[in-house]
């Protein structure tokens, strides 16, 4: 994930998710807004991440509002099946070796509008 975001995302782009997402919010210089209290406003971000990709907790997907979904173009990317909560501390929970699995992640990107402000 942080690959893709240091490849494709720059400085200053928000993305909102249904976690806090501190990697995101400490590795990258992308702005990110914690969906589950607070609105991601009136200007949409660039990038919404429906599933978080760091939650120590199953969480069910957020799905992008009708509404906004025509604005956004969906990119899947592999990233690795680490088990939620595989970095506690907690000896009955943690993965003590990473995975070589690989399961698809969906991230939305706003699309590039034009100046009629249409996509």
């Amino acid at each position: 994930m942080l690959n893709f975001f240091f490849r494709e995302g720059h400085a200053g782009e928000t993305i909102c998710g249904i976690d806090p997402e501190y990697p995101l919010m400490f590795y990258t210089r992308l702005r990110v807004i914690d969906g589950r209290y607070i609105s991601c406003g009136p200007d949409l971000p660039k990038w919404v991440l429906p599933q978080s990709s760091s939650c120590v907790v199953c969480q069910e997907s957020a799905p992008l509002p009708e509404t906004a979904s025509w604005q956004y173009e969906k990119i899947v990317i592999q990233v690795l099946d680490s088990a939620a909560g595989d970095s506690m501390p907690d000896p009955d929970t943690y993965q003590y070796r990473a995975t070589d699995h690989r399961v698809p992640f969906i991230i939305f990107r706003k699309k590039e509008t034009s100046a009629d402000g249409s996509p």
